[in-house]
C-alpha cells in the first residue's frame, strides 16, 4: 500500500489528508480494509498519518471514487508525467 497511498499533494484532493494514485480511485481495492482500524498509516509519498488514521482511511474509502474527476483535473498530468518518468527512464 505505501506506493498507492500518499499524503503528498500529488495524491490528495479536496479535504483529504491521505489520498491515492489517480487510477486506483476507480477500483474498489480498499474494501478489504473496511474492518481495519489502524493507529497510524505510513505512506510512500508524503508524511504518515499519526492521528485519526482510522477515520482518514474511512474517509478515503468513502470518497475516493467520488473525488476522481477532481483528482483528474488537479493531479492528472502530474501523475502521468511521474508514471512515464518511472517507466521510461
Amino acid at each position: 500500500m505505501p506506493d498507492v497511498l500518499g499524503t503528498a499533494t500529488l495524491y490528495t484532493v479536496a479535504k483529504e489528508r491521505i489520498g491515492m494514485h489517480l487510477l486506483v480511485r476507480l477500483r474498489k481495492w480498499l474494501e478489504p480494509l473496511a474492518d481495519v482500524e489502524p493507529a497510524r498509516i505510513i505512506v510512500g509519498h508524503g508524511r504518515g498519518i499519526d492521528s485519526r488514521a482510522s477515520a482518514e482511511l474511512y474517509h478515503l474509502r468513502a470518497n475516493a471514487r467520488r473525488n476522481f474527476t477532481q483528482a483528474l483535473r488537479t493531479n492528472g498530468w502530474a501523475q502521468l508525467r511521474s508514471f512515464l518518468g518511472a517507466v521510461l527512464y
